[in-house]
């Protein structure tokens, strides 16, 4: 997959090269084309690349193999018919390439011309043809001994010693053209390109213009372009055909055209020990400014100084507030809680359960596991091997998300279970799975029996009797707003929910200013507290809260300390909600799955 980023990024990187994007602009008849020309491209080299010669095989193979990184795939047709709207983008990514490549080679001697026909019509087929007449025409291979109608795919190639030579540029000519012309043609078009880059730099510089270079034998080049401009005497005339086609860098243009206008435009040369001696210089005659404005500083006036002190070190009056989170989660204030105890007792490792999950998000790219080959083996694996390979994998995977899954499962069936009813816990649980409130996953990770039981039970019988009296409740959001005071109260104040608060206290100069800002609070301001009831219900005399739990613990004593914060905000909310009425919760219950126990706070 490493070699597959590779060509991807690398065929974004060219991308944004002129000569490539232009051509790729009218890769898609839809402006908002989910898969894009650079994926369309490099899901056909990446098969071209594995051997694959034709669209069919490349596209089969995409599908097959890659359907996860190239998810948006369009159809077969539109893949061929884009690839054709792609041909120009193709070669001149090539183009692009091969002068890369050629950039970063080594020496070679010489170049080398090779041509081929690309036939459109053969034989008789040829005298009649109309296919591009603006490109091709008609004409003779002496080879085949054929006429034919289309054009001249011309080759040019640099030669190396004793290695392959590398292309340089590729030109479509007329048939009927000789290799020759296609040669000076091609070094015409390069010449031209690279005036035109050159026209365009300097003239785009808003207010000056900064060209910087080297140059080899600098004494001996502009003594010769000296006297070729004292022969020509011609300031405005155009550097000479000659002069622009021998030229091996900018310079080569720029100097002689600059030289023509004589002492007009004074040219010197300078050595690279000259530059670094100007920019000590600078550096020195820098300094001594900051001295000397450091010394008009220091002699300035004194209240004038401490008046400035006093305004740029002022400080945000109410930068806690700042710095404090708007909205908590009962589950994080929970966990804050419970770190915080495990804390204060010193202890070395925070349990598990404490952990907050981490969901790492991984490239598509880097998803799949394998390469082609080792996909190639699997599947030529017995069948029943690899019916055990996935039914130990199912088995690690159910267990590890055992413990979330049958949270999940416990609740829901709870949140569904018709206490008034008198169906059996087996029955409603069924009538649960054919009405899809469960799945049979969820209803096999619940035991019917402790279902059963708790219903039975007294804390059962009461909740009948409050659905039936329709004050019942399960499963209720609810979000309330803490004061400051308030959330000091279950040691959730704003000092404790930011740890830089005591760093932007510590920056102020005295300690009055400190605890002036650590006074400042806005009674108006609140701080809002989210969560969802499992259940509660209302009897004559006050509110039953109950919370379902399915922790594997040993005593009770430890869904205690786990949840008792949590609880107890539930409490408050529900005494806030229910406070025109004048209800106040009476019991705060927990119900263990694990032990099958209810469980007074």
């Amino acid at each position: 997959m490493n070699k597959l980023i590779e060509l991807y990024c690398a065929i974004c990187h060219h991308s944004e090269d002129s000569r490539i994007a232009e051509k790729m602009q009218h890769g898609s008849n839809n402006k908002s084309a989910q898969f894009t020309d650079v994926e369309l491209m490099t899901a056909y080299l990446w098969g071209a690349q594995q051997g694959l010669l034709t669209r069919k095989s490349i596209y089969n193979f995409i599908r097959t193999y890659h359907l996860g990184e190239f998810q948006k795939l369009p159809s077969y047709q539109a893949f061929c018919r884009r690839l054709t709207r792609l041909a120009a983008a193709f070669a001149a990514l090539a183009e692009v390439l091969f002068e890369q490549k050629l950039a970063s080679s080594e020496p070679t001697h010489g170049y080398v011309l090779d041509s081929c026909p690309v036939m459109v019509s053969v034989g008789s087929r040829s005298n009649t043809a109309k296919t591009a007449r603006n490109l091709c025409n008609l004409t003779r291979n002496p080879t085949k001994n054929l006429w034919y109608h289309g054009v001249k795919l011309h080759v040019f190639a640099q030669l190396r010693p004793h290695q392959l030579p590398i292309p340089c540029a590729v030109q479509i000519s007329k048939a009927s053209l000789c290799d020759l012309w296609a040669a000076k043609q091609i070094d015409l078009e390069n010449l031209g390109e690279e005036l035109r880059v050159l026209y365009v730099a300097l003239t785009r510089a808003k207010e000056k213009l900064i060209l910087t270079g080297t140059l080899k034998d600098a004494a001996e080049k502009l003594e010769f372009y000296r006297q070729q401009a004292n022969l020509s005497k011609a300031a405005d005339r155009p550097l000479s055909y000659l002069t622009r086609e021998g030229a091996s860098g900018y310079l080569d243009w720029i100097l002689p055209a600059v030289l023509s206008y004589g002492d007009k435009y004074p040219v010197r040369i300078v050595e690279a020990a000259e530059l670094v001696l100007d920019e000590v210089e600078n550096q020195l005659e820098q300094n001594e400014d900051l001295t000397e404005r450091i010394e008009e500083i220091e002699a300035a006036d004194t209240q004038l100084v401490g008046q400035l002190k006093q305004r740029f070190l002022q400080r945000y009056p109410y930068q806690v507030d700042v710095l404090r989170k708007n909205k908590y989660s009962v589950s994080e204030l929970k966990h804050r809680a419970m770190r915080e105890r495990f804390e204060a007792e010193q202890e070395e490792t925070v349990p598990a359960f404490l952990e907050e999950p981490v969901t790492p998000t991984i490239p598509l790219f880097i998803q799949r596991q394998g390469s082609v080959e080792q996909e190639a083996q699997n599947k030529a694996q017995d069948a029943g091997q690899e019916a055990e390979s996935k039914a130990e994998q199912k088995i690690k995977s159910n267990t590890a998300n055992c413990g979330a899954l049958r949270g999940t499962a416990v609740h829901r069936v709870m949140e569904c279970y018709d206490f008034a009813s008198e169906k059996s816990a087996q029955e409603q649980m069924e009538a649960m799975e054919k009405e899809e409130k469960i799945t049979a996953d969820m209803r096999a990770l619940v035991k019917e029996q402790t279902v059963a039981d708790f219903v039975s039970s007294e804390t059962g019988k009461r909740m009948a009797l409050a659905q039936r009296g329709g004050a019942l409740y399960r499963e209720k959001p609810f979000v309330m707003g803490f004061t400051e005071e308030e959330l000091e109260n279950y040691g959730f104040g704003a000092d404790s929910n930011t740890d830089s608060c005591e760093n932007i206290y510590e920056k102020t100069d005295s300690d009055q200013e400190k605890e002036e800002q650590k006074k400042v609070r806005h009674e108006e301001d609140l701080t809002l507290i989210q969560g969802i009831i499992d259940v509660f219900w209302i009897e004559k005399d006050g509110i039953v809260l109950l919370d379902y739990k399915t922790d594997r613990v040993q005593q009770a004593k430890e869904l205690i300390d786990r949840y008792e914060t949590q609880l107890k905000l539930y409490a408050d909310a529900l005494e806030r909600v229910f406070g025109a009425r004048k209800l106040k919760v009476k019991e705060i219950l927990i119900y263990s799955f694990s032990l099958e126990k209810l469980i007074t706070l």
